[in-house]
């Protein structure tokens, strides 16, 4: 018979993979990315750092989950089915991105993890699958789609990221009245008369982090991208043939289109 003190029985605690991942995002909030590690992770979940690699392999992958759980809510709410209408299909663009920056900007160094995270997960494969889809129902062709597509995702994940450069590490983020305030107060001391035309501009510099600003850049964009749909308006632009006489002069309208032709200018 042994008198010794009973032998501790451990226990093997199982977690969900949306455990985990939702474990990882409250990491991200509360300490930004650098706070985002194996070891924190084993913390947060009360388990030593060896068993947080049964269910990630690495850092990296640790990184690609957390993306994943952020952008999850926006691919959830995002409809499958591509629009049929062109401006239908600028409109489900809009949505779709302005959706994605939301997300990013609700947790902020997501987008600095996009920059550096894989986005080959399933999540970050249907977002952009999605977006392609309706790039390709406002009427773009394929190699087109993909690369308005980029251009949008750099642009979404750009001015998020440069939103949460000026953001502490942890906590959530102030509010955008107050946000917009505290840059007020701060472009409100440049010198005007070394940088006028900065000091002219500092009301609209205050709301370069607000969303009237985001939606002011992608309405932009999409002008350039999809020149020929207009938010609003059911129809299609003339296109440049309209514009071109026989002779492929883009200068000169060609007859018959409904727009008035050139003058003939004869001399006197």
């Amino acid at each position: 018979m042994t008198t010794g003190k009973p032998r501790r029985r451990w226990t093997r605690r199982g977690f969900t993979e949306a455990q985990i991942a939702q474990a990882a995002v409250e990491l991200l909030d509360a300490q930004g990315v650098d706070g985002l590690t194996i070891r924190a992770l084993g913390q947060a979940l009360g388990v030593a750092p060896n068993a947080v690699y049964t269910y990630v392999a690495s850092r990296r992958e640790l990184e690609r989950l957390t993306v994943e759980h952020v952008l999850r809510g926006v691919v959830d709410t995002a409809g499958d089915e591509p629009p049929r209408a062109a401006v239908t299909a600028r409109a489900a663009v809009t949505a779709l991105c302005r959706a994605a920056h939301q997300a990013l900007r609700r947790h902020p160094g997501a987008a600095r993890l996009l920059m550096t995270a894989p986005m080959d997960g399933p999540v970050a494969r249907k977002l952009h699958e999605q977006l392609l889809r309706h790039l390709v129902a406002a009427g773009l062709p394929v190699a087109e789609a993909a690369r308005a597509a980029y251009l949008l995702i750099t642009y979404v994940t750009g001015t998020a990221a440069l939103a949460d450069a000026e953001l502490a590490p942890g906590g959530p983020p102030p509010t955008e009245d107050a946000w917009v305030q505290a840059r007020a107060a701060a472009v409100a001391e440049i010198d005007s008369a070394a940088w006028p035309l900065t000091a002219a501009s500092a009301e609209v510099m205050a709301r370069w982090v607000g969303a009237e600003q985001f939606d002011w850049g992608l309405a932009r964009l999409l002008d350039g991208v999809l020149p020929g749909v207009l938010p609003g308006e059911p129809r299609l632009l003339p296109t440049k043939a309209a514009y071109a006489d026989r002779s492929g002069d883009p200068l000169q309208r060609r007859p018959g289109r409904g727009l008035r032709q050139p003058r003939d200018r004869r001399p006197p």
